[in-house]
């Protein structure tokens, strides 16, 4: 079954940049299509974006995240616990 989660990374050892990134974790074929799609909207599945507002959860901010990248339907796949978000 595919999960998806948002982890907190750099972008690159020079730039001093940060961000997150959607990940697709799975071997099956909705991990493949979610795939594809992630590199047809973003090829890296990569934000500078962070969670910034104060009436918005960061659990919130990553199911925004999950479906703007890959569609409503990925939302109910995303493992909160496997993710690691950051506002800073």
């Amino acid at each position: 079954m595919a999960t998806v989660t948002v982890r907190h990374d750099s972008y690159g050892c020079e730039s001093g940049c940060c961000g997150h990134v959607v990940e697709i974790h799975g071997n099956d074929a909705e991990a493949t299509r979610l795939t594809e799609t992630l590199r047809r909207v973003n090829m890296r599945g990569w934000t500078f974006d962070h969670p910034y507002r104060p009436d918005q959860s960061a659990e919130e901010w990553a199911r925004m995240l999950v479906g703007e990248m890959l569609g409503s339907e990925a939302i109910p796949l995303l493992d909160l616990s496997g993710s690691e978000i950051s506002d800073d």
